[in-house]
């Protein structure tokens, strides 16, 4: 949902829904790649991008909430994280497909008004996503 050149609020609202379930899936994937809390995250995993497979800088500044969903799967699933809780696993994808269902970075730039059933649905995935942070990288 964008915020350019309109004034709604549940947009409004929608646009950081999503945006705080990026900053969880982000905080996510740096603490499953071990970043310390107190580094520079992207000059920390400058150096060591590769041993993680991941391919650059890219891959962890996105704002595609499916892409860091997928980033901190295949950590997880890495780990062995993912075995031992296959439900938890489903329910991570669901809710971060959810987000991106109803935020994607583009329509930041489209004059859209979200709808009561968008707002809903993106508070209650976001709301998982930051209720469950921890267990997404433990």
């Amino acid at each position: 949902m964008a915020l350019a050149g309109h004034s709604d609020a549940t947009t409004a609202a929608v646009y950081m829904l999503g945006y705080g379930a990026e900053i969880a899936l982000k905080i996510a994937t740096c603490e499953l790649l071990g970043v310390p809390p107190s580094a520079d995250p992207w000059a920390w995993l400058g150096s060591r991008l590769s041993s993680f497979g991941l391919s650059g800088l890219r891959d962890v500044r996105t704002h595609d909430v499916r892409d860091l969903w997928r980033q901190a799967s295949d950590r997880r699933e890495g780990l062995g994280l993912d075995l031992r809780d296959p439900a938890f696993h489903g329910a991570l994808q669901f809710h971060a497909w959810r987000v991106y269902t109803n935020w994607w970075e583009e329509l930041r730039y489209k004059n859209v008004v979200a709808t009561p059933t968008e707002v809903a649905e993106a508070a209650e995935s976001s709301f998982w996503l930051l209720t469950n942070l921890t267990e997404i990288y433990q």
